[in-house]
C-alpha cells in the first residue's frame, strides 16, 4: 500500500532529523516524503534532509530511499504546513508527522493492514506514549484513545493525534482541509467534521512517540484552548447534515466551555469577553441560532 509521509517543521533541525530517522526506519516505507517547513528556510530543511538522508543510507547501503521534497511555507501556521502536503500529495493515502513527534517502525505497516482488514474505514489511529522532558508520563483517562463511531468522545478534547494518522487522501476532498483560520486546535476541529460522519479504525498499540515539554511547543503559545474549540464546536451546529443526537450532544458540549469562558473571563475582570461569552452562551442555552 502505498502512502505519503508529511512532516511539518519550523525551524528545528535537532527534531526534524530525529522525525525523519523514525520515517526511514518503517517496515513499510512511504511512497515519498514532503517536508513542509512553516518557518521559510527550506535551505536549512534541506541541509537536515540530506544528512538524515546520508545517515540512513549509511546503515543500510542497499536500502531504497523514497523520493523526498521540502516545500515552503513561510509562517501560514500549521493547518496551511498540512494543507500544502495535502495538495502535492501523489499518493491515495496521506500520514502525518509532526516534527517533535517520532514513529515506530512498524507504525504504518500496521496501519496499513488494519484498513485493509476493515474496509471502507478511510482514517486509522494508534496509541501513543508522551515523554515530557525525555521522562515517560501517564495519559489520563480522558486521553483514552478508542475506534469505531467516536464522536461524541471527541467533543471534549482532541481524541486523535496528527502524527498517529494513517488517512485517505478522499476524506479531505469530502470534509475539507485544515481551517487555516485556527491558530491551534486545527485538528480538534478536523476531527470532530471528520468523525461526525465516518467510522475510524483504530490499532490499540504505541506506535507513536511524542515529545512534549520543550519550550517552543506549539499549545504553550496560547492561552485558553478552549477559544478554539469554541470556534470548531459553532461550526458543527453550523452543519445542517448533522443528526438531533450529534446536534444535542454538540451544543451541551458548546454550553459547557461556553460557562468555563465566561467565568474565566469575569474572574479576570474582562468586560468585553465576558459579554461576548455569556451572549453566546444564552443563545445556545436557548437554542436560538447565531
Amino acid at each position: 500500500m502505498q502512502y505519503t509521509a508529511i512532516i511539518t517543521t519550523c525551524q528545528r533541525p535537532h527534531a526534524l532529523g530525529r522525525a525523519l530517522r523514525s520515517v526511514f526506519q518503517q517496515t513499510l516505507g512511504p511512497a515519498e516524503i514532503l517536508v513542509v517547513d512553516d518557518g521559510g528556510d527550506i535551505s536549512a530543511v534541506q541541509t537536515t534532509i540530506a544528512a538524515g538522508t546520508e545517515r540512513a543510507l549509511g546503515e543500510d547501503p542497499t536500502k531504497r530511499m523514497a523520493a523526498i521534497e521540502a516545500l515552503p511555507n513561510r509562517g501560514y501556521g500549521i493547518s496551511a504546513a498540512r494543507n500544502t502536503g495535502i495538495r502535492r500529495a501523489r499518493s491515495a493515502w496521506v500520514v502525518f508527522l509532526d516534527d517533535d513527534d517520532e514513529w515506530q517502525p512498524m507504525k504504518a505497516h500496521r496501519q496499513a493492514a488494519i484498513v485493509q482488514a476493515t474496509r471502507g474505514r478511510r482514517l486509522c489511529h494508534a496509541d501513543e506514549i508522551w515523554l515530557r522532558a525525555g521522562r515517560r508520563v501517564n495519559q489520563s483517562a480522558q486521553h483514552k484513545k478508542a475506534g469505531g463511531a467516536i464522536y461524541e468522545r471527541c467533543l471534549k478534547l482532541c481524541c486523535i493525534s496528527p502524527s498517529a494518522v494513517f488517512a485517505h487522501l478522499s476524506l479531505f476532498e469530502d470534509h475539507g482541509l485544515f481551517d487555516e483560520s485556527l491558530a491551534v486546535c486545527e485538528d480538534y476541529d478536523m476531527w470532530l467534521r471528520i468523525c461526525a460522519y465516518e467510522e475510524i479504525a483504530y490499532v490499540p498499540e504505541p506506535l507513536v512517540i511524542k515529545h512534549g515539554g520543550h519550550a517552543d511547543q506549539l499549545s504553550r503559545r496560547y492561552w485558553g484552548m478552549d477559544r478554539f474549540r469554541v470556534r470548531a464546536l459553532m461550526k458543527m451546529m453550523d452543519d445542517p447534515k448533522l443528526d438531533a443526537a450529534k446536534r444535542d450532544a454538540t451544543r451541551a458540549m458548546l454550553i459547557q466551555k461556553l460557562t468555563i469562558l465566561a467565568k474565566g473571563a469575569a474572574r479576570r475582570a474582562n468586560r468585553r469577553r465576558h459579554l461576548y461569552y455569556t451572549d453566546l452562551l444564552a443563545r445556545y442555552a436557548a437554542n436560538v441560532p447565531t
